[in-house]
């Protein structure tokens, strides 16, 4: 019984996980397969060294972890499920945190360092020139990004060399930029000084409104993170001490109460992580684009 539950724990663990990633899970090997790349490339963006394989079954681990601690903790291994169930989405929260804010900051360095290109190409500079400058002089988020420009632009060609770029960042702002510099390497002209200068015009009223948008969805962050948590600290304080909230977890009627807590609290999950959810700018240039034309 204890190892059905166990491999009941480790599914609701993945199921968990592919919420908070945002994928849906699925049995067909040609969905599963597209899945994991883009699990992949969501690690990528991270910088994490794990395999999907790897980041799910880190993520089942902490919470089989967390479920054997909370139910030394309560007495209660079914009481204790669902918190642990929630814990094992601890990794790809950090993990997706992280990507946002990695990801900001490269989208908020692009202005600066469209600004740092004009300032080459209007004293006579070339493209590939600039960038190569950009590599060692830009701003701090895009120097890593564009770590090992001159060998990798010398050893694929300036265009393949900026299209890996594009495909590591996978980023709708980031695509925007480097088809606007692809497009200046290729026909060049008086315009290109015009084009950029427009381009960071765009990219600034963006990050504006993004930072908007963010701010007026700060309460409703954490309303959600009260409603998400707040019950399970609750029910873990009450039962971790001998008393008769304890005992009343250890009957049939007080597993049925978590059991139907644990469901509504799985479905206000999903219907929060709906509700909040961003629709960020579709990314129309690169492999993406290319995959969903397909």
């Amino acid at each position: 019984m204890r190892l059905l539950i166990a491999a009941a724990g480790g599914i609701t663990a993945y199921l968990i996980t592919g919420l908070f990633l945002g994928v849906a899970p699925s049995f067909k090997r040609a969905h599963r397969l597209k899945r994991e790349g883009r699990i992949q490339k969501w690690l990528a963006q991270v910088g994490s060294p794990l395999t999907p394989t790897q980041f799910i079954a880190a993520s089942a681990g902490i919470g089989l972890a967390a479920w054997m601690l909370l139910a030394f903790m309560m007495g209660e291994w079914f009481s204790s499920f669902f918190p642990a169930a929630g814990s094992s989405g601890y990794l790809a929260w950090t993990y997706g945190r992280r990507r946002r804010e990695r990801l900001k900051s490269i989208a908020e360095a692009w202005p600066d360092a469209i600004r740092h290109l004009l300032s080459y190409v209007r004293s006579g500079s070339t493209i590939p020139l600039a960038i190569a400058a950009l590599a060692n002089q830009g701003p701090l988020p895009l120097r890593a990004v564009f770590d090992g420009w001159a060998e990798r632009a010398r050893l694929l060609g300036f265009v393949p060399a900026l299209e890996t770029v594009r495909e590591q960042l996978a980023d709708a702002t980031s695509d925007r930029v480097i088809e606007v510099l692809l497009i200046a390497h290729e026909w060049g002209g008086e315009l290109v000084a015009t084009v950029l200068s427009d381009l960071t015009d765009e990219i600034t009223e963006d990050l504006r409104t993004a930072r908007a948008i963010k701010a007026e969805g700060t309460t409703q962050r954490i309303e959600s993170w009260v409603v998400g948590v707040v019950p399970w600290l609750l029910l873990i304080y009450l039962t971790a001490t001998q008393g008769p909230y304890r005992t009343f977890y250890q009957t049939g009627t007080g597993r049925l109460v978590v059991l139907a807590a644990g469901i509504w609290w799985a479905i206000g999950l999903f219907v929060l992580r709906v509700l909040k959810k961003q629709v960020a700018e579709p990314r129309v240039l690169g492999a993406a684009a290319e995959e969903g034309a397909t």
